[in-house]
């Protein structure tokens, strides 16, 4: 990749300071391109011009030689490189820059606007990614997020879904500890290729790269370009004799081999076709991660992946994606008229099958290798940006969620009151009492999200967190449901199931059950509420419960392990005030009738 000069000191500069640099870098960069792009315009309407008045010269009036043409055609061929390097290298300065403005973007905490593409994967059955907005506009995703492909995009998806293991999480850990201080290679990451983001099907090329479709003769792979030189050399004997038998009896043998492997060829390019930009841009990415050498495990795994057996998989790759260019190329026009004159659709069917019987089964690993360096390469680009979040400490024993400043990585840092909570030991529940709006949903939201970033082996938005490996079950946003006909409470029951279920089957839980049984009488919450407490207590789980009902804060004689906590409030001058502070005990203030007041209502 071309730059414009070394990439500057960072040690001493703030990650804002080092983008706002690269910024600048970059600009000027793009300026000298424009210039050039402007001049070789020029020249290239200059050589027109010229080629138009030497052919002129030349065939009207017969004073210059034919041949300057050739040399007016060569000069424009190096031109018209040039001219698209030019180009290329401004399409990455701008790329460049689009990707400094997003990260300046997201350190001034001033991201939640801007253009964000959804994964593609459902988080419908998922007990937590609604209830903590992962994937919402303006979501813990839309923070991480900086991959260029699809599947570097559901793979950070899945890993902020699928809580991993303690080795797992911390090998990502150090990876990405590592990647956070290359910084050259993620501006050549968010810089490089002819795109700015492709969709990357990685299941339906590594089942073409595996599939055992009808095969093509390999004898005929090689008499195919024998065939298409003697179909050549008929139609010169043609045109110079005027004789076309030969021709003739030349393309009806083309015809037949064409269309009587027609199914053969449609077969083999099935699920390839219309892949050929997001291979490009794949065998560009990985190139980049080649030409790199590292110290981290998961790192040195993963670029192993990409060279195994002495091969190259971005040279690989290319190939493909030329490949599948040609593949698409097959619907055109002029070349339907001569495919089977020139046996088209059999060379290309040969190619691809032996690209398939050299590198098909390495490409789902090439693939899914790249889709996990661009998942670390996501979160290396947070952790840079948000140097004060540390890793957590993984324990070995619990369950455990310790944290001392606990914050929440979406609230602007200005506006965010942070919290210490401790879960596990002798209190493995928090009961939250509070008013409306004091804190408790964002205290149980910032909890499982900091638990999302850990088991996903991101820094956390605290000044410290020691945690065990936990899965997380929430309800904090449950809503009804018109189209299956579930009320809200319905709706609350079924998900309080799923995660009692989740804590029999997957421990050790984290819960955070947000108003618990808020939709029923009092007398069926207190209930409630001491048995589903029990139940998760006794599967060995960890977690909170709010409520504003103070009749919940008694449960405690009855399930054990419990400490109540609080949020509060005051009122000054007829307006409410709230720290968002977390205290011991039962909340002693009430801010509902003072509300319904502040609204004009008269009670």
């Amino acid at each position: 990749m071309a730059m414009t000069g070394s990439m500057p000191d960072s040690s001493q500069r703030t990650p804002r300071e080092t983008y706002q640099a690269r910024i600048a870098a970059r600009r000027a960069e793009d300026a000298a391109c424009e210039r050039r792009h402007a001049l070789l315009g020029y020249l290239r309407l200059a050589l027109f011009i010229a080629g138009i008045a030497v052919a002129w010269f030349a065939f009207y009036r017969h004073t210059l030689s034919a041949w300057w043409l050739l040399a007016i055609a060569a000069i424009f061929v190096v031109v018209a490189r040039q001219h698209s390097l030019v180009l290329r290298r401004r399409a990455e300065a701008r790329r460049a820059i689009r990707f400094f403005e997003r990260g300046i973007a997201r350190i001034d905490d001033d991201w939640a606007d801007l253009p964000v593409r959804d994964p593609e994967m459902s988080a419908a059955d998922s007990l937590f990614a609604e209830d903590l907005d992962l994937f919402r506009f303006g979501g813990l995703f839309t923070l991480l997020n900086s991959a260029r492909t699809s599947a570097g995009e559901d793979t950070l998806a899945l890993w902020l879904l699928e809580p991993a293991a303690r080795d797992t999480i911390l090998s990502r850990q150090a990876a990405i500890a590592e990647l956070r201080g290359i910084g050259d290679l993620r501006e050549e990451l968010a810089s490089c290729g002819h795109a700015d983001f492709e969709h990357l099907d990685v299941a339906g090329l590594a089942h073409w790269g595996t599939a055992l479709q009808p095969q093509i003769p390999e004898w005929l792979r090689w008499l195919s370009p024998i065939l298409v030189a003697l179909t050549l050399c008929a139609a010169a004997r043609y045109f110079i004799t005027d004789h076309g038998l030969l021709l003739l009896a030349v393309v009806l043998v083309d015809a037949t081999i064409t269309f009587a492997l027609q199914k053969r060829t449609q077969a083999l390019f099935v699920s390839a076709e219309r892949a050929s930009e997001s291979l490009k841009l794949a065998s560009t990415l990985i190139q980049r991660w080649e030409a790199r050498e590292f110290s981290s495990p998961l790192l040195r795994d993963l670029h192993q992946a990409l060279c195994a057996n002495h091969k190259s998989a971005s040279h690989a790759l290319r190939r493909l994606a030329l490949l599948t260019r040609m593949m698409e190329q097959r619907g055109n026009f002029m070349v339907r008229i001569f495919d089977a004159p020139l046996l088209y659709s059999v060379q290309l069917s040969g190619a691809a099958q032996a690209w398939k019987r050299r590198h098909g089964e390495s490409l789902d690993r090439w693939l899914h290798a790249l889709a996990e360096l661009e998942a670390l390469q996501s979160l290396a680009t947070y952790s840079f940006e948000h140097p004060s979040d540390p890793f957590p400490e993984l324990l070995d024993y619990g369950p455990r969620f310790e944290a001392t400043e606990l914050g929440h990585p979406l609230i602007p840092d200005a506006k965010c009151v942070r919290n210490d909570v401790a879960i596990g030991g002798e209190t493995r529940l928090l009961l939250v009492s509070g008013s409306n709006m004091s804190g408790k949903s964002t205290l149980l939201r910032s909890i499982g999200t900091n638990a999302v970033l850990a088991m996903a082996g991101a820094p956390v938005r605290a000044k410290s967190l020691r945690l065990t490996p936990l899965h997380i079950g929430a309800s904090i946003r449950v809503n009804d449901s018109l189209q299956e006909g579930r009320s809200r409470f319905y709706s609350e029951i079924l998900r309080l199931r799923a995660v009692c279920s989740l804590a029999d089957e997957r421990p050790p839980v984290l819960f955070l059950l947000d108003e618990l049984l808020d939709g029923t009488n009092s007398v069926d919450r207190l209930t409630g509420a001491r048995g589903i407490a029990h139940a998760l207590l006794a599967s060995g789980a960890i977690g909170l419960i709010s409520t504003h009902d103070l009749a919940l804060t008694q449960i405690g004689d009855a399930v054990g392990a419990l400490r109540n906590v609080h949020f509060e409030e005051r009122i000054e001058d007829g307006e409410m005030h709230f720290d968002f502070k977390l205290r011991d005990g039962v909340v002693t203030t009430r801010n509902g009738v003072a509300l319904m007041r502040m609204v004009g209502l008269k009670v």
